[in-house]
């Protein structure tokens, strides 16, 4: 099977921690999302908790966040995971990425209308 690009991932992943540390409280952030590691798995993106409590609060309490902030800095991104295991530990993003729906707008005043 056909490897998924861990370097796409790895650009990706800072910046859906960064989305991910605003949304939640620094404790939030801190316990259980920082924490995580990532790597890929065959044809996928793969999120690790460390052992197997740490897996089941992720899933029930921020992987529908975690999911949401890779879609939305990534909408063709290969099928996202969370196992439990030990990947890559990538840091979060210092600013986050400019996208076209986070642009500032440039008006231009036509002093004729």
């Amino acid at each position: 099977m056909p490897q998924a690009d861990l370097s796409q991932f790895s650009a990706v992943w800072p910046h859906a921690l960064y989305a991910l540390r605003d949304t939640l409280s620094n404790q939030q952030y801190q316990m259980w999302i920082a924490p995580l590691t990532v790597s890929t798995e065959n044809d996928a993106w793969v999120v690790y908790a460390k052992n197997n409590f740490v897996f089941g609060f992720v899933k029930s309490h921020f992987w529908q966040k975690i999911e949401a902030a890779v879609a939305n800095l990534a909408p063709n991104a290969p099928p996202l995971h969370l196992k439990i295991g030990m990947g890559e530990q990538i840091g979060v993003a210092t600013a986050p990425l400019a996208t076209a729906t986070n642009q500032p707008q440039t008006w231009t005043e036509d002093s004729d209308a």
